[in-house]
């Protein structure tokens, strides 16, 4: 069974996710497209494929923003990369 949120509450972990987003992109000096792509990940829990056809860009540039990613973040997987910005949103 998924989790429902309802509009109220929707808003507020968007603007919880919207505030920790904000705090890496400072931290870790990420461009904006690099934001994007993680505003996609952790909003709407987008795979590669699906982030490419939404930033029109393709795949193989998505896995290159990716690898860019962790690298600034010193991540080494996308649940890591999901749980920084988890535990970001929660500060």
């Amino acid at each position: 069974m998924g989790l429902s949120l309802t509009g109220t509450s929707r808003d507020a972990t968007n603007q919880r996710l919207a505030k920790a987003a904000m705090t890496l992109q400072k931290k870790f000096h990420l461009t904006r497209r690099e934001m994007e792509l993680l505003k996609k990940i952790s909003l709407y829990g987008y795979n590669n494929r699906e982030l490419a056809r939404a930033l029109r860009i393709s795949e193989h540039t998505v896995k290159n923003h990716l690898k860019n990613i962790m690298i600034k973040t010193r991540t080494n997987s996308s649940r890591e990369l999901l749980a920084l910005i988890l535990r970001a949103s929660l500060e």
